[in-house]
């Protein structure tokens, strides 16, 4: 693990000024699961072996099934419980699939575990025996789990929404910094250390969360808008997205070693995000990219593209010229 010394050494819930990069690594196109009825494919998690995480939503949206994406490309769906939709969030290095499914709102979705084998637990929280509902999403090596919930309960629809980690069958709540509305736990390192969000006089900010501190982060492009932390991996690399006026959510990932931004640019994409990454620096990208061509990327900052995808992205290089030469231009004033 790095260190981030020299990051953490600032006050308490400050806001830390950090770089933007135009970006400079790679796009892989993921194949989509090629579904008979029409659904779409949104990629959400990446463990270290590849084994990947999201959901199909149907065509008509009225419900989506969650999936497992081996390392070979083989895709395996399932349901939580009869939901009508669920939605997996993240993939352990053990392929365990956290996330959730419901039939309504999100004040009464049922947070899971869900094994390789089908295996699924409910998370429930174990100072009041009561399931959590919200969103599952980060585990690390050690089996614990990050994610939001309901702090009143399933009738509790108008109470806080706050973080929590759950280790060991301790839940500790992470209530945020001062003046949060909402806190989203998103990713967990081994250390412990959390990334994730808090909405703060209406706005989103990014947050690490280190030895009782939280250090609020906003993506430079994104002033003035939203900045949600979505993952963290060992080495502090961080994926997430921020939107702005335009109403569009647009994918980066953050080095919080160096403090430095990069805005990830997809060819025919207007919104972008980065739910998910893995300690090889693998960020999965999904967009609203809807004409056939393929919607979900990893992005590495150092890889090299395969040679089939090399065909779908020279139809875009144009395009993604112009943006980014919009973007870097954007970026100097």
């Amino acid at each position: 693990m790095k260190t981030r010394t020299g990051l953490f050494a600032a006050v308490a819930l400050a806001v830390i000024g950090a770089a933007s990069l135009a970006q400079a690594g790679t796009l892989t196109a993921i194949p989509s699961y090629v579904d008979p009825n029409g659904g779409t494919t949104k990629v959400l998690g990446i463990n270290n072996s590849g084994w990947m995480t999201g959901n199909i939503n149907a065509a008509d949206g009225l419900s989506s099934q969650d999936f497992t994406r081996d390392a070979g490309g083989t895709y395996s769906l399932f349901s939580i419980g009869g939901n009508a939709f669920t939605y997996g969030r993240a993939i352990s290095e053990t392929n365990v699939v956290s996330g959730y499914a419901t039939s309504g709102n999100l004040n009464v979705a049922a947070e899971y575990q869900r094994t390789n084998g089908g295996a699924v637990t409910t998370l429930t929280n174990p100072n009041t025996g009561n399931p959590l509902h919200g969103i599952a999403q980060g585990t690390n090596a050690t089996g614990a789990q990050v994610g939001d919930y309901y702090s009143a309960g399933p009738l509790g629809q108008n109470s806080p929404i706050l973080g929590y980690v759950l280790d060991g069958g301790v839940l500790t709540t992470l209530s945020g910094p001062a003046g949060a509305t909402r806190v989203a736990a998103r990713g967990i390192e081994d250390n412990g250390t959390v990334a994730g969000w808090a909405i703060i006089g209406g706005f989103a900010q990014g947050f690490i969360f280190s030895g009782g501190t939280y250090t609020l982060f906003t993506d430079p492009a994104g002033v003035g808008g939203s900045t949600y932390f979505e993952d963290i991996n060992n080495n502090g690399l961080v994926a997430g997205e921020w939107t702005g006026a335009d109403g569009f959510a647009h994918a980066f990932q953050f080095d919080s070693v160096a403090n430095i931004f990069t805005d990830i640019v997809v060819a025919g994409a207007t919104s972008s995000q980065a739910f998910g990454l893995n300690d090889a620096g693998d960020v999965v990208i999904t967009t609203d990219i809807s004409t056939g061509a393929p919607n979900n990327f990893v992005y590495n900052n150092a890889g090299v593209p395969e040679p089939a995808t090399w065909a779908m992205m020279l139809t875009g290089f144009f395009g993604l010229g112009a943006v980014l030469r919009r973007r870097r231009a954007a970026l100097a004033v």
